[in-house]
Formats: C-alpha cells, sequence, structure tokens
C-alpha cells in the first residue's frame, strides 16, 4: 500500500483506513469526536512531548502537544506557541503612584533657597520632568504645599513637602510655575535633618530686602 501511494505517508495511511472502513459495518462509523477515535501513529525524530495522528473522518496526519492539548497541521519543531510548555514571562508590577494631600491650611509666602535645587513640572519627583535650577540665595514665591507619600518596597512610606513656587527666573519658554521640595532627598529617600532643608520661609515684608541685597550682588 505504501508503493501505490508512491512512499507518501499520508497517502499511505488514509487508503489504508478507507480500506478498513468499506470492510467494518456502517454502524462503526462514528464522527471524530477527540484523539482517542483517531489513528495514533509514530514517526521517528518528532519533537518531544508530540504524538501524531490520523482524523478518523478526514484521513489527515495531525500533531497534538500531549502536556498543553494543543492539536495542528503543521509538523512541530517545538512547543506550541501559549502551550504548557512556553516559558512563562515574569511579571512586574509596576510602581504605585504616590498619594499627593494638599495642605489645606497652607498661606502662600516668600521662600529664600538656602541650597541649590532642582525645579520639576509636578509634585510627584519621579513622573516629572527639570524646568530649572535654583541657585543658593535665590528668593521663590510658594502659592501652594502639598505633602507626596511614596510607597516603599519593604512596606514602609516616605514622605517629603513640596511647593509649587513662581518668579524663580527660569527663561524664556519655561513654565511660570514650578515644584520644589523643602528638604535634599537622601540616598535613603529620607528628609530627617535641618541641615538637608531647601526651602525657608520668611517673614512678611522680608522678601523685598532679600531680594534688593541679591540684585546688588
Amino acid at each position: 500500500m505504501l508503493t501505490s501511494a508512491n512512499y507518501d505517508l499520508a497517502t499511505a495511511v488514509s487508503l489504508y483506513l478507507e480500506s478498513q472502513e468499506s470492510d467494518a459495518p456502517s454502524a462503526s462509523r462514528r464522527r471524530r469526536v477527540g484523539p482517542a477515535q483517531d489513528r495514533q501513529i509514530e514517526i521517528k525524530g518528532l519533537a518531544a512531548g508530540w504524538m501524531a495522528f490520523v482524523c478518523s473522518t478526514r484521513h489527515t496526519v495531525y500533531f497534538m502537544h500531549v502536556e498543553s492539548g494543543v492539536e495542528q497541521a503543521a509538523y512541530p519543531d517545538s512547543e506550541p506557541d501559549g502551550g504548557l510548555g512556553a516559558p512563562a514571562q515574569a511579571y512586574t508590577a509596576p510602581p504605585a503612584a504616590p498619594t499627593i494631600t494638599p495642605n489645606p491650611t497652607f498661606t502662600p509666602a516668600h521662600y529664600l533657597v538656602e541650597q541649590a535645587a532642582t525645579v520639576r513640572d509636578g509634585p510627584d519627583i519621579d513622573a516629572s520632568s527639570v524646568i530649572a535650577e535654583l541657585e543658593e540665595g535665590a528668593v521663590v514665591q510658594a502659592d501652594q504645599q502639598v505633602l507626596v507619600a511614596y510607597n516603599q518596597a519593604d512596606g514602609t512610606t516616605t514622605s517629603v513637602v513640596r511647593f509649587r513656587v513662581s518668579a524663580f527666573g527660569g527663561g524664556f519658554g519655561v513654565p511660570a510655575q514650578g515644584w520644589v521640595s523643602e528638604k535634599l532627598r537622601g540616598k535613603t529617600g529620607l528628609y530627617m535633618d535641618e541641615s538637608d532643608l531647601i526651602m525657608k520661609r520668611l517673614p512678611p515684608g522680608q522678601h523685598g530686602q532679600d531680594s534688593d541685597s541679591d540684585s546688588d550682588s
């Protein structure tokens, strides 16, 4: 029978099954429900984890991945896409957005910049861009104060006070307002020492004198 099929495996199997069906009673002929009704065949060199079957109704060869149950007509070279044998992709949860809480009792004031600082276009340090740099001794006006709380991987929370400031002389094309931290951000993200202070609140009326002294220098 293999010779009559010109040594084609699928054709030979099809001819064989047709001859078997012609001899079998009609009551034994059923539609294919699953691999249990199909004939398994052995193909040398078939990738590990795969089995080959001949469909009892279509008389065509198909392949089934044993572990995942995936069936396909194409000769398998490796694991099926999306099968159980496919390597699992590690999931990394994105960092949680910080909690930003405005201070409702804050009143606008002028602040002395005691250490050089960075002005960003948003209160969230990690999700904003630098728009300007403040030099030590500069005086800026703050009209809003927020508390930004960051959830750390160890379950703790790190908080930083941020001010929305203006009159920082960013230059042409720079937004008129930006955000500055009250204190420097250390390696551990903590703001504990007064020596880390950036923004020092000035008494009412004092900012004019400081601005004049800066302009004379």
